[in-house]
This record gives structure tokens, C-alpha cells and sequence, in this order.
């Protein structure tokens, strides 16, 4: 009568015993009901949520002999007590019997792997620099970049000026068109797509810097004769607060600085006709004008110095140059009444050009004069008595 008991026992119970995910481990019950041992085996992971894991076994109650065998979504992947796996995906079923030698498998707990889904690598777009605020010179350009990281899709660029878009400027940079005074104040900025959102960037404000025009003209007798200074006006547009340079066509350089308009421009011409223009005109920033902007020119006529014995000489022979030529040392004696010598009186030399290269207040009939220094060539000496101006001859250094 035993026997039949336990095999309606078994009976009961074996279509149930297939799963290996049931709540109830029904070969532990036959084992205990057939052969009075009770047996169990647990398994735990070292993760559930990466691809690479290591399983382990815990068996109880078995007896001598018993086999551990791992099953990964039903099909074996291992013996043993502990089990490493790779490639795992997420939803994978890991599980392990426990094989007595002699009754039936018991089944483990299961774990499930659950790998949750990696974080997307495209983000929002982040610009990383902007464009930058920038000056030009009138009929300058300016070029402005961005650079970016992130998107969720290819990046297409588009500038903009003043909220218009530039055609064909749909790069990571754009350079403008040559800038005129008018565009100073206006604003640039580029709209990025990623095939989802829009990111505008940061306005850049375009300053431009006003290119000067200049006017010449005399402002004094263009009739002189060698050694007389001539004067000339340059007025430029605008009372900018910084230096304009200005150059003459005959290599002339001289600064202007903030509000003085005109600008007297004082020097002394070569023997001749020589006409003036202003060659170029640069700011302080480096815009330079030259050309259309420019308007006026001088011409002067400098005739030989002007001669005849003045107030205060002694006749025709009251003056003289020597040695002449003349090399390390120059002389000149006037013979002049001391009484005549007032606070206006020099003796000035020139050489070719018209450059003054000496001068000195005069205090005695005899002058002399160091010329170690001088270049080789050909010299204009002139004197100032009592107000008349006197010219003294040439004179060559050897």
C-alpha cells in the first residue's frame, strides 16, 4: 500500500515540475517524499545591470555527487558552482539545477538581467565661443566664427545681419562685405539647426572706424625765396580724439593731433617750383586714407635767397664764408655793428632741400660754426640782422 501512495503522489505533481520559473520547487518535494532528503539550491549575480556578470551557486541539503549545471535563457552555459558570462543583454534569464545522483533536478531562483538603456551621446547644442565684438577700418571687412559641441543631428549654420539672413553665409564662420560708416552699430549672430531645435548665438555689434578726408591749402605766401618758411593748412573731417599721421607727396611726415583744426603745417621749401599734395593720411587705429579722399594742393615757387647787404652790415664786403669748401669747421664773419644784434638775430643754415640744419642766435661778428657731422654737398648760409634777412652764399663741404 505504500508504494501506490507515493506513486499517486508523483503522479499529482509531475506535469507541474517543468518550470523552471515556478514559485514552488517541485523536485525538492519529490527528492523528499521519495528519498527522505531535503536539498535546495540559490544563486545570486555580482550585477544585474551591466553585460558582464559572475554568478554563484549556493546548494544545501544535496547529498555526495550532486551536479550544479547553469542554463542562460533555457539553453546550458555552464558547470560548476560559480558561472562568469559575458555579452549579456538586457531581459536575459540565468538560472541553475542542482542534480542529486540520484533523484530528481532542483531548480534555482532566476535573475533576470535588466541593462538599463545607455544615455543618449547627442545633447543640446553649447556654443564654446561666441562671436566677438570687433572693429574695422571704413572699407575693411570683419570675419566672425563659432565653434559648438553637441546636436542631435548634422549642424547647419545660418548668419544673420540686422535679423536678415546673409545669403550664402551657412559656415562656422562669415566674413562681411567691405564695411562703410553706416554699418557701424549693426549686429551679427548665426542660427544653428540640428534637424530638431534651433540655437541662436550671441549678437556681435560691428564697429567701424570713419576713414579721414583731408583739404590742403596755403596759408601764407607760395612766392618765397631759399629759407623762407612756408605755411600749410590741412583741415581733416571729424575732431577725433586720437593722432592722424599725414604724409606729403614729397615724403613730408608730420602728426595732428585731437582738435586742432586746421593744422598748421610749417617748413621750408626746396629752390624751385614744387607742388604739394597730401600722399596718405593714417589714424591712430591704422585706417588709412589715400586718394578720392584727399583734396587740394600747393604750389610753391622759391626763388634764390635773397641777397643785398641789410641793417647793420658794413657795405658789400661785409660779410664772409671760409674756408670754402670747407670740411671740419665753417666761419662766417659778419662785421656787423654790435649795436644792430637785437633778441631776433641768427644765423641759420640749409642744405639743398630747404631742410634747416643749423641755427644760432647771434651775439658776435665771428661765428664759428662745428660741421664734423655734416654730409658732403652743398649749404645755404643765411643771417637775420635787425630784422633783414641776409643771405651769406653757398658753401660745399668736402
Amino acid at each position: 500500500m505504500k508504494e501506490i501512495k507515493l506513486f499517486i503522489l508523483a503522479a499529482c505533481f509531475l506535469p507541474l515540475a517543468s518550470s523552471a520559473q515556478s514559485a514552488f520547487n517541485y523536485g525538492a518535494l519529490f527528492d523528499f517524499f521519495l528519498y527522505g532528503y531535503s536539498a535546495g539550491i540559490s544563486i545570486t549575480a555580482t550585477s544585474v545591470i551591466s553585460p558582464s556578470a559572475t554568478f554563484t551557486a549556493y546548494p544545501y541539503g544535496a547529498p555526495a555527487g550532486s551536479l550544479v549545471t547553469w542554463m542562460k535563457n533555457g539553453a546550458f552555459a555552464g558547470l560548476g558552482n560559480t558561472l562568469s558570462l559575458t555579452g549579456l543583454k538586457n531581459g536575459d534569464a540565468i538560472f541553475a539545477t542542482l542534480s542529486p545522483p540520484v533523484g530528481f533536478p532542483i531548480t534555482s531562483n532566476v535573475i533576470f538581467i535588466s541593462i538599463p538603456t545607455a544615455p543618449p551621446t547627442q545633447s543640446f547644442v553649447r556654443f564654446l565661443t561666441q562671436p566677438a565684438q570687433q572693429v574695422a577700418c571704413e572699407g575693411g571687412t570683419l570675419t566672425y566664427s563659432v565653434t559648438t559641441t553637441g546636436g542631435f543631428g548634422a549642424l547647419r549654420y545660418q548668419w544673420y545681419v540686422n535679423g536678415f539672413p546673409v545669403i550664402g553665409a551657412t559656415g562656422t564662420s562669415f566674413t562681411t562685405m567691405p564695411l562703410t560708416f553706416g554699418n557701424r552699430n549693426d549686429q551679427v549672430y548665426v542660427r544653428i539647426f540640428d534637424g530638431f531645435y534651433y540655437y541662436t548665438s550671441n549678437a556681435a555689434i560691428i564697429y567701424v572706424l570713419q576713414r579721414p578726408s583731408v583739404w590742403l591749402s596755403a596759408a601764407s605766401s607760395t612766392n618765397v625765396c631759399l629759407g623762407q618758411a612756408v605755411l600749410l593748412n590741412i583741415t581733416r573731417n571729424g575732431s577725433s580724439l586720437d593722432f592722424f599721421d599725414i604724409t606729403l607727396n614729397t615724403g613730408q611726415t608730420f602728426r595732428s593731433y585731437c582738435c586742432t583744426l586746421p593744422i598748421e603745417y610749417r617748413f621750408y621749401p626746396p629752390l624751385g617750383t614744387t607742388t604739394y599734395k597730401v600722399a596718405k593720411v593714417v589714424s591712430a587705429q591704422g585706417c588709412s586714407t589715400v586718394g578720392s579722399d584727399i583734396f587740394g594742393s600747393v604750389t610753391i615757387n622759391v626763388a634764390p635767397p635773397c641777397g643785398g647787404g641789410g641793417a647793420g652790415l658794413s657795405g658789400s664786403s661785409a660779410q664772409a664764408t671760409f674756408p670754402n669748401p670747407f670740411q671740419n669747421t665753417l666761419n662766417v664773419q659778419l662785421n656787423a655793428d654790435h649795436e644792430a644784434f637785437s633778441a631776433g638775430d641768427e644765423l641759420k643754415v640749409y642744405n639743398t632741400l630747404g631742410q634747416e640744419i643749423y641755427r644760432q642766435k647771434l651775439s658776435a661778428d665771428n661765428v664759428e660754426i662745428a660741421t664734423s657731422d655734416w654730409n658732403k654737398g652743398i649749404y645755404l648760409v643765411h643771417a637775420t640782422v635787425a630784422g633783414q634777412q641776409v643771405s651769406l652764399g653757398k658753401v660745399v663741404k668736402e
